[in-house]
């Protein structure tokens, strides 16, 4: 019941509750705020679960008194520390109520809209979160710029990686608009300078845009981070500044103290250096920089500048190198251009397809996955999505004019009309093709064609895969290693099986296939032992995982050879020597002898060693090494007569 300042004070007292315990009870209140307050400096879930409940205590009060507005807001804040700790929505639910509740009893209250904008942000609501900083006045926008800016980064860090729509575009347009308006001529606009570029250069998709806020805030903010980013736009289709990008990188590199960031500069400076044709300075750079760090974009790299070259050949072991890692849409490009360039128009038209397959929806940048679970992104991607997509069907026209499938090449350019509406350029690829009367059928092909591609896509494990450039590393390692020698080959296999242990772990412990060909292993072999079942269920599964992915297949190729070997030890037993130790050493042993009925086998057990042995060597062992590999052991039959 609520009590009047003239009624009777609930005491007993018979005096006026103004007169009796209103003040006590005011300074009960306060104590539960200032509670509240001590708590919200010691953040964890159960202080955060008792502010929420002190605050009710407050609001369930007989009336409204100063502490209400302020135990909402700090009720508001313990409800977005706890979804931040569960991503329950409901607790941002709740923090909006409180927050609206506490603008209900004051209009104005700067904390609880500071709060409302960082709701409307995570609920990505850019106009709501828009409105919430007009409402703001400018000592709240001084005091709190720090986390006005960090939550501007996190939406476009977040709208990067989502689903690309133009409504998010132009709401973040205009929340951008609003806050370079807001701080300018504050000490804190280089740095929102910095966070404009990300969101032009991404879902803004505006790379002028994002060139002018770049150079800005190195303008105004020297800085390495900016430098990096501005040489990457500087190199992108729509501006081609080679010679500009590389002047930001060196700068960047001049005052850079972090190696990461260092690492980046380096990286777009050799890029930069392809563009600019200056082969000499590229390829120094570029081999330094694939020697210290093997990653996707550096072999991309080194890919175009071998493709600039010339080299077409080389250009795409490096495209495979890059794709062994990551499939990424851009590197994808690249290797169906260096085809076409090679005039292997089939391959090309297979590689472009399966780049557009790769960009399933219309999603800002390809994500994928490291092993250790951390989500990661295409930067090529999320810079020039829609100008990889462009190319990619260019690329598909021309293939197909070329080996004169008219009708193919007609029905892409229909299919790039429909992606790219306002684009005239595709017009003109139409106007250069032979009219075709009726092209539905080939129409219908290629489109179901895309699809196809997608679902193999989708089925490939969307991994970086760390094993694989450890193999890559092992590999070019062993270039001055003689693995003639028993030590230094059981050094190389001991490195490869803890590689095919990570490859394992990243791939078998995450399906259900392992059991299926267990039990499959187990029914048609049954009297192999248990160590060669556990490797061909291991090959075979990796096999199958991989078979239409771009990977070295040197760990399937030696995992198979491993159970040539297992069960040849097995075998012969007493009559080898304990010294041999290498699979052609025992191969030697049954030629020599020689070994019946082992000896009849020679020529199969000889393409297995020279197999096992160019995984070392070879860099890239393909499919097709696989597929001959498997064709002895089961088409063949060596398996069965090794039982």
């Amino acid at each position: 019941m609520k009590i009047g300042r003239n009624d009777p004070c609930h005491c007993g007292s018979e005096k006026k509750y103004k007169k009796c315990c209103y003040d006590e009870d005011i300074m009960d209140y306060k104590t539960l705020y200032l509670k509240q307050i001590s708590l919200l400096n010691r953040q964890t879930s159960d202080n955060d679960k008792l502010i929420i409940e002190l605050g009710n205590k407050i609001l369930n009060s007989s009336k409204v008194h100063m502490f209400s507005t302020g135990a909402c807001v700090n009720a508001s804040r313990a409800s977005m520390n706890l979804y931040y700790q569960t991503k329950i929505d409901d607790y941002i639910t709740a923090a909006k109520e409180y927050c609206e509740k506490a603008l209900a009893y004051k209009s104005n209250n700067q904390h609880a809209l500071l709060v409302l904008y960082e709701i409307y942000i995570i609920s990505n609501d850019f106009i709501l979160a828009c409105d919430t900083l007009s409402l703001l006045g400018s000592e709240m926008l001084e005091e709190g710029q720090k986390q006005i800016l960090m939550l501007y980064q996190s939406a476009i860090k977040r709208a990067n990686t989502m689903e690309h729509t133009p409504e998010i575009k132009s709401e973040l347009c205009l929340l951008t608009d609003k806050l370079l308006e807001i701080y300018k001529g504050n000490p804190v606009l280089p740095a929102l300078y910095g966070a404009a570029t990300m969101f032009y250069l991404g879902i803004g998709d505006d790379v002028i845009r994002a060139y002018e806020m770049g150079k800005r805030c190195v303008e105004e903010w020297p800085n390495a981070e900016t430098y990096c980013t501005l040489g990457l736009i500087c190199i992108s289709p729509q501006l081609n500044r080679a010679k500009e990008s590389i002047e930001y990188l060196k700068k960047g590199l001049d005052i850079c103290d972090n190696a990461e960031v260092e690492y980046g500069l380096k990286s777009n400076l050799f890029a930069s250096l392809v563009r600019d044709k200056n082969w000499e300075e590229a390829a120094k750079l570029g081999k330094d920089i694939i020697k210290d760090k093997p990653s996707n974009m550096n072999y991309h790299n080194y890919a175009e500048l071998l493709k600039q070259e010339g080299d077409y050949d080389e250009a795409i072991k490096w495209c495979k190198r890059a794709l062994f890692l990551v499939v990424d849409d851009c590197t994808l490009l690249t290797l169906a251009d260096i085809y076409k360039r090679a005039e292997l128009y089939s391959k090309a038209i297979e590689t472009y397809v399966f780049c557009l397959a790769s960009q399933n929806g219309n999603n800002n940048c390809m994500s994928f996955i490291d092993e250790n679970g951390k989500n990661l992104f295409s930067l090529a991607s999320n810079s020039a999505i829609n100008s990889i997509k462009l190319e990619a069907i260019k690329g598909l026209i021309f293939s197909y004019v070329q080996i004169q499938e008219y009708e193919n090449a007609t029905a892409y350019v229909e299919i790039g009309k429909e992606l790219f509406i306002e684009e005239s350029e595709l017009g003109v690829w139409g106007d250069m093709i032979p009219k075709i009367a009726n092209f539905s059928q080939e129409y219908d092909n290629v489109k179901l064609a895309l699809e196809e591609a997608k679902i193999i896509y989708e089925k490939q494990n969307m991994y970086f895969k760390e094993w694989a450039a450890k193999l890559i590393q092992l590999q070019d390692n062993t270039i001055d290693v003689d693995l003639d020698n028993v030590s230094d080959w059981l050094e190389f296999e001991t490195q490869m099986d803890l590689i095919l242990e990570e490859m394992k772990a990243s791939i078998i412990n995450h399906t259900t296939i392992y059991a299926e060909m267990s039990t499959q292993v187990a029914t048609q072999y049954p009297h192999i032992d248990a160590g060669s079942k556990e490797f061909l269920v291991t090959a075979n599964i990796l096999y199958d995982v991989h078979k239409n992915s771009f990977i070295d297949f040197a760990p399937i190729i030696v995992e198979y050879a491993k159970v040539v070997e297992k069960r040849l030890r097995i075998l012969l037993g007493s009559r080898l020597n304990p010294n041999i130790r290498m699979l052609g050493q025992v191969i030697n042993e049954i030629a020599n002898q020689p070994i019946p009925p082992y000896d009849s086998y020679l020529a199969d057990f000889w393409a297995v060693n020279s197999l096992r042995k160019n995984g070392a060597h070879a860099g890239v062992l393909t499919k097709s090494d696989a597929d001959n590999m498997r064709n002895i052991l089961f088409n063949n039959g060596l398996i069965n007569r090794l039982v």
